[in-house]
Parts: C-alpha cells; sequence; structure tokens
C-alpha cells in the first residue's frame, strides 16, 4: 500500500492506495467530537471536517439556586446558539418563567428570548432553514 494523501492535522486520516487507481479518493476525517489519536491539544476534539477544535465553544450560567434547567442547546446555520429551558431566569432581555427558548451570537451575545407560562418541559429546539426562528 502507498499513502496517496498524508494527514493534514491530527483530526485529518492518511489515505492509502494499492497504486492501481489513478486518484487517491474521499479524504477522510476523525468524526466531530471524537478525539484524535494524534492528540490535537488539552481540551480539543475534531471539528468533522479535519482540523482540531476547543471543546468548550461558549458557556454562560443562567436562573438562579432553584430548579431551573436547560435542556436543548443547538446552533443555527449562521453559528448563533438556540437553547430550550424550563424554570425562571433572565437571559438578557428580562426576567421570564415557565418554557423558555432563547437565541445568542456565535460569541454569545444576547438576541433575543421568549416564555411561555405553563407546565411541563422543553426538551428540544431546532433551527429553522433560515436561522430566524426555533422550530
Amino acid at each position: 500500500m502507498t499513502v496517496c494523501r498524508a494527514a493534514t492535522s491530527g483530526c485529518d486520516l492518511e489515505e492509502v492506495c494499492d497504486g492501481e487507481q489513478a486518484t487517491c479518493g474521499v479524504d477522510h476525517v476523525v468524526p466531530a467530537g471524537e478525539a484524535s489519536a494524534n492528540a490535537c491539544g488539552v481540551g480539543e476534539t475534531c471539528d468533522g471536517r479535519g482540523t482540531c477544535a476547543s471543546a468548550l465553544r461558549w458557556s454562560q450560567r443562567f436562573g438562579a439556586l432553584g430548579g431551573d434547567q436547560t435542556n436543548a442547546v443547538t446552533t443555527g446555520p449562521d453559528g448563533s446558539i438556540l437553547l430550550a429551558a424550563h424554570g425562571m431566569a433572565d437571559f438578557g432581555g428580562g426576567l421570564g418563567s415557565g418554557i423558555l427558548t432563547a437565541k445568542f451570537t456565535s460569541d454569545g451575545s444576547f438576541v433575543w428570548s421568549r416564555s411561555a407560562t405553563a407546565s411541563g418541559v422543553a426538551s428540544a429546539i431546532t433551527s429553522s432553514p433560515t436561522g430566524e426562528e426555533p422550530v
């Protein structure tokens, strides 16, 4: 076997071939969120595109000392952060209680928050294709 494409980072995999093919084929990478066997760096995992990334991208504390809980977090197509929670919290737009949703820019700046007075738990959130509203 011959190396036809060398790994370019700790998250890129070396491709080998038998020398019979004219091209090397698909460029394989370590899946997103997995640690690399070639060790990227302290606290880093692979991003699924062949490069290393910090495992912690954003962190913020909300709520009080009670039973507030964030149950779902996702990112929008623009890198924004969307979350669904229940309890009582001020995400930056005023105090809300019940079922809560909020949006932040990719650097963690507040965009909007909404609350609905209801019993129950918000257990999932996803972005619309345009990233404007959570679903």
